[in-house]
C-alpha cells in the first residue's frame, strides 16, 4: 500500500507546484 501512496503524492506533487 505504500507503493500506492508514494506514487499518489509524486503525481500530484507536480501539480501542487504548477497550481497556485
Amino acid at each position: 500500500m505504500i507503493i500506492y501512496f508514494l506514487t499518489l503524492v509524486t503525481k500530484n506533487l507536480p501539480v501542487k507546484f504548477s497550481q497556485p
